[in-house]
């Protein structure tokens, strides 16, 4: 177990660095133009993320802040650059508005070492505005906030609060976390589904039972938001699209029992793909920029890769579109129900602060109960 959650800590990072391949992969809109340079290179074999080109994107960073924050270790970011030592820490955080602050702080420093890490404009937009980890609250409902920003950052969430006991913590910090940059119901529907699934992994459940599982969940967050009180009536009307989207991809796979088997085209390949992760997305956009199709995407890569890491990355990562994104997720979700069997060494060995991610990895191991 405890190598599954580092597993999952550190191959989210490795689908991270893959798709993201120091700007040139991530938004590139062809997965066969992906597919070509990569075959030019001589395959995923020959990827080394501890080579200069395969750095980490804002996702890993700000996955490592939730992370980090969450495990009250305060400032860790600054102090482990500056000491070879254990992390700083605090004691448990004595309320959700003192864990929230402490999770705004380690965004607010992630926020900082953004250089060449292609940051997405709503997220460092919204840190500017929120300068102050005490007013975490402060963004208000907005109707294009739909992005994947919140959600890439949410899978350890569902480490630390794996137990079904804690869903309502698990919803909060999801909710919460993700209304600091992305105040939107497809932003933070993403976030908990992300979490969830991660949690589901560890559980052992099926995987074809998440989506419907996630779908179940869906009264319990609509209640969370009208209990928090902030812009409730515009939060749940725009519910029904990440409902929506997370349904289309089900149906499309006979998943939505939660029984399944899934079900895939006879012909499926890189472009077939492409096409048909473009239908999930939202307007003139980049397939995965959002949080639902972000979701729907890493799900239909786990739901069809098995136990290949290979197969996921082909699926899950090496596709036209905000593939780092839904490259983290997927690397997050496998790395949870799988560990590192069968995954290239050099895709996850020597990757961009690796000592940071195994070292919150054991912390929300001690922390989840587990």
């Amino acid at each position: 177990m405890e190598e599954r959650f580092r597993a999952s800590m550190l191959l989210a990072a490795a689908g991270d660095a893959i798709g993201y391949r120091d700007d040139i992969w991530e938004f590139n809109p062809s997965g066969a133009d992906i597919h070509a340079q990569l075959k030019e290179m001589g395959g995923q074999s020959k990827i080394d993320v501890s080579k200069k080109g395969w750095m980490v994107s804002d996702d890993t960073v700000l996955h490592l802040a939730t992370a980090e924050g969450m495990n009250s270790a305060v400032l860790a970011c600054v102090l482990n650059a500056l000491f070879s030592s254990a992390l700083y820490e605090e004691p448990p955080a004595s309320s959700d508005d003192e864990l929230m602050r402490r999770i705004m702080r380690h965004y607010l420093i992630g926020g900082a070492d953004m250089n060449a890490r292609a940051p997405g404009v709503t997220t460092m937009r919204s840190f500017k505005t929120v300068s102050d980890a005490n007013d975490w609250r402060a963004i208000p409902f907005h109707d294009r906030h739909m992005g994947c920003g919140a959600a890439m950052r949410a899978m350890c969430i569902g480490l630390r609060y794996p137990d079904p006991k804690d869903i309502d913590k698990l919803i909060m910090i999801c909710v919460e976390s993700s209304r600091i940059s992305h105040h939107h119901p497809t932003a933070y529907l993403g976030s908990v589904a992300c979490a969830l699934f991660t949690s589901y992994a560890l559980l052992g459940y099926p995987v074809v039972s998440w989506g419907k599982r996630m779908l179940d969940e869906i009264p319990r967050v609509e209640e969370y938001v009208r209990a928090a009180g902030r812009d409730v009536d515009s939060n749940l009307k725009h519910f029904y699209i990440f409902v929506d989207t997370l349904t289309k991809g089900l149906k499309a796979r006979n998943v939505l029992d939660g029984v399944g088997p899934a079900v895939f085209p006879e012909r499926y390949g890189v472009q077939e793909r492409d096409d048909y992760y473009n239908t999930l997305k939202h307007g003139p956009g980049m397939a995965g920029a959002c949080g639902d199709d972000a979701v729907v995407i890493a799900y239909d890569a786990l739901l069809g890769s098995g136990s290949s890491w290979s197969e996921l990355v082909d699926r899950g990562v090496l596709h036209g579109g905000d593939n780092d994104s839904t490259g983290t997720m997927a690397g997050a979700w496998f790395g949870a129900l799988y560990g590192l069997k069968g995954v290239h060494r050099t895709h996850y060995e020597g990757i961009e602060y690796y000592d940071r991610l195994v070292k919150a990895a054991d912390k929300l191991f001690a922390l989840s109960g587990l």
